[in-house]
């Protein structure tokens, strides 16, 4: 029975995507030896036509051979036939390296593919599938995963509801890159005004790419920068990945901000108002509105605790609320009176927490919308930051802000942040864009909110991020030429080339166990060392 509802869904979508209006596509006015699409709904790209055209320009003047697509779309699978409608076409002259979704293009939320996340599980029988599915452009950019219409969101008209299928492939590979720009409607104003003023800033910031030579990371409460040792150690793996810091000879280049920093909120925003930053990198817990700076902030008073408790058990009652009939909030109440002895009348007032439970020491939207925004790429190694679904969203306001900020990396969901974080982060330093830098690490979670194509100047002249396309195509045929190329930057003096050599040759077959032992035994570099460690795992 199951099997016949799903046949007719995909027969639903499929008749809905066709019935939509067809898509216009508007092809390159050069010959490039990659290309990149342009995704923008109809009224988007009415509003905002010379804004656009304008970034296209600027994308063509980069090197990449420029579609665009608009539309009226009428669901996430009439834009994904379209992709793998030009991913096939250019597969062999000008292969598709990547694309970005500007204005209101639909979007999937993905159930039965929590395995590809690293944090998020939530059970999809209990709970509803509003919050269930994972929100995620890997529907667009993994061509080779399958996929079941669900539905339609009955409140968000861009929301739609997939199954990723069993007879899917059950990792990640994307088959290109991806990136976002869409305006968060929780910051007002008129949003067609704003995407052209933000695609200004990305045409301006172009037109003066600059190195990645001044770098800010903050380590956030909770995290393994409790250990301070950890923590030490990270301007170790900074300073190898970007070895241009050391050449500034300035101690400015390389600015490490921890939690337990007197005032580190006004530490942080001190940063983020920095013109010269190039890259930020935060390591903290976070919410779609918020980047929690200081955890829970200090729990040194009676009614502080108090506090802490009642917001507990508020968010434990409104958890069980949320799975319906299938909830228990009485239990949930038994359970907390018992625990902590409480009485009814505890519970009586647990819907009204007072406003000291919101932190001071967090980083709200009001607060990003108050200051210049200026570190050109921004990544959010927290929860949430990412959720370009939401009304408001923290990457979306510092793309969006006032300042340089053109790009951010984020999570739709909750992430796993005691992870290997900054893998092959290294690669920006020799001008590879950053959607190529995140499909290097892709989850199903971890997005790209503004333009995917932005990178740096490289610190030796490369074409790197052109060849990591064209050779990747190598590797599927068994081309010879694939596995020169990449045993020859074996010994690149560059620790995260050196990381992306071994990774494309292991990828492609082409490498064993004991080489990869033998590099491990014999590398100078720590992340290059790290990335072997990992390629082993597998």
């Amino acid at each position: 029975m199951r099997k016949i509802f799903f046949t007719i869904a995909l027969a639903v979508a499929s008749f809905v995507a066709s019935a939509a209006v067809k898509p216009t596509v508007v092809e390159p006015a050069h010959k490039q030896p990659t290309s990149f699409a342009i995704v923008i709904d109809s009224e988007t790209y009415a509003q905002c036509r010379l804004e656009v055209d304008a970034y296209r320009a600027a994308l063509g003047r980069d090197g990449l051979a420029v579609y665009m697509i608009s539309s009226e779309w009428g669901s996430p699978d009439q834009v994904r036939a379209e992709l793998q409608k030009l991913y096939k076409k250019n597969l062999k002259k000008m292969p598709l390296e990547g694309v970005v979704f500007i204005g209101d293009v639909p979007y999937a939320s993905v159930q039965n593919a929590q395995h590809m996340t690293t944090a998020f599980k939530m059970n999809e029988e209990r709970f509803p599938i509003e919050e269930t599915a994972v929100t995620s452009d890997r529907f667009y950019d993994d061509l080779n995963l399958e996929f079941e219409f669900i539905k339609r969101d009955s409140i968000n008209p861009l929301r739609y509801y997939y199954k990723l299928s069993e007879s899917s492939p059950q990792s990640l590979n994307p088959t290109f890159y991806s990136g976002r720009i869409h305006y968060p409607e929780q910051m007002g104003g008129d949003k067609y005004k704003e995407i052209s003023r933000y695609l200004r800033k990305v045409v301006s910031e172009r037109r003066r790419l600059e190195r990645l030579d001044c770098v800010v990371t903050y380590a956030g409460a909770a995290y393994n920068s409790d250990c301070i040792v950890a923590w030490m150690d990270e301007g170790l793996a900074v300073e190898e990945m970007f070895p241009q810091l050391a050449e500034r000879n300035d101690v400015t280049a390389l600015t490490q901000l921890n939690f337990r920093m007197r005032n580190a909120k006004d530490q942080v925003i001190d940063q983020i108002e920095r013109r010269e930053v190039d890259l930020m990198i935060f390591n903290e817990h976070g919410s779609p509105d918020k980047q929690h700076i200081s955890g829970e902030g200090q729990i040194d008073s009676f009614n502080a605790r108090l506090e802490a408790l009642r917001y507990t058990v508020y968010s434990a009652i409104r958890r069980e609320e949320r799975k319906g009939e299938k909830g228990d909030v009485e239990g949930a109440k038994a359970y907390f009176k018992e625990r902590y002895h409480l009485t009814d009348k505890f519970f009586e007032e647990y819907y009204n927490p007072t406003p000291s439970t919101k932190d001071p020491d967090d980083l709200n939207l009001e607060d990003l919308n108050t200051h210049k925004l200026n570190p050109r790429f921004v990544v959010f190694n927290a929860c949430y930051n990412g959720s370009f679904h939401q009304p408001g969203y923290v990457a979306g306001s510092y793309i969006f802000g006032d300042g340089r900020t053109v790009v951010a990396q984020g999570n739709t969901v909750n992430v796993l942040q005691d992870r290997w974080t900054y893998e092959m982060l290294g690669l920006l330093s020799n001008g590879v864009r950053v959607g190529q830098y995140n499909r290097m690490i892709a989850t199903l979670e971890g997005h790209i909110i503004g333009d995917p194509a932005f990178h740096y100047l490289p610190n030796d002249e490369n074409n790197l991020r052109q060849e990591m396309v064209t050779m990747r195509l190598m590797g599927g045929k068994n081309d010879a030429k694939y596995a020169e190329y990449w045993n020859a930057l074996l010994d690149a003096p560059n620790a995260d080339v050196q990381s992306l050599a071994l990774r494309q040759l292991a990828d492609g077959g082409k490498l064993s166990a004991e080489q990869l032992l033998e590099k491990y035994r014999k590398c100078n570099y720590v992340t290059t060392r790290m990335e072997c460690l990992k390629l082993l795992s597998r």
